[in-house]
């Protein structure tokens, strides 16, 4: 599930043992393949991000509604606003999707930005800026957390085509992205069949390390 043996060393949070965080991270990427599952993908290609998220988030707690016994231990919600001591109100910080989890003490937090990716617009400038990926290496999100992630959702093209200039702007700046040493920049991970355009990438930060999770969606026929 981790890059290398190094990369898991690094990532580890204090008090966590493997099978907690890999359960934890499995389950995230299965009630978003739950939710999405549930969206009619092909019909989101003009909609914008927030329609989006707001509708996948729609659908998760659908099946959380109902679900089966490992999935209630879970909670999802989108636009929530971070704690801050410098933004008050409507001026917080607020992350596009956050999945919570229960089973430990204080809650994981596996916290999301999304993007829309579409041919004639500067899809992936956005996606790695600061408004972007940037959130996470600023520490602007998910600060003190091991894990975040990145949707992608796709609305021309393929989900390779993406991965692909994603990799090489990474790859052609890794200072400016705060890739980690020895590790693939980009790496295809499949951690949920039902979501196999999923990519990891680690960065460094003040705090450490974070594994940044990429899942791309389709949002196109």
């Amino acid at each position: 599930m981790t890059p290398n043996a190094s990369a898991e060393t690094l990532l580890k949070r204090p008090g966590w043992s493997d099978k907690y965080r890999e359960e934890f991270v499995r389950g995230v990427y299965r009630l978003l393949a739950e939710g999405f599952r549930r969206l009619h993908g092909s019909r989101l290609s003009s909609e914008e991000e927030p329609a989006i998220t707001g509708f996948l988030r729609d659908r998760i707690d659908d099946y959380l509604a109902d679900a089966p016994r490992w999935a209630k231990e879970y909670f999802v919600e989108d636009e929530v606003h971070l704690r801050s001591n410098n933004r008050k109100g409507k001026n917080r910080l607020r992350v596009d999707l956050e999945i919570e989890w229960s089973k430990t003490s204080p809650r994981s937090r596996f916290q999301f930005e999304a993007k829309c990716l579409r041919k004639g617009s500067k899809s992936v400038s956005a996606y790695l800026g600061s408004d972007g990926l940037g959130c996470f290496l600023s520490e602007s999100y998910a600060k003190g957390h091991k894990q975040a992630g990145m949707l992608g959702y796709i609305q021309s093209g393929q989900p390779a085509e993406w991965a692909e200039k994603i990799r090489d702007k990474l790859t052609l700046d890794p200072q400016r992205y705060r890739l980690g040493r020895g590790h693939e920049a980009f790496k295809h991970e499949i951690i949920e069949p039902e979501l196999p355009d999923s990519y990891q990438s680690i960065h460094t930060r003040k705090s450490g390390p974070i594994e940044i999770h990429h899942i791309f969606l389709v949002c196109h026929r």
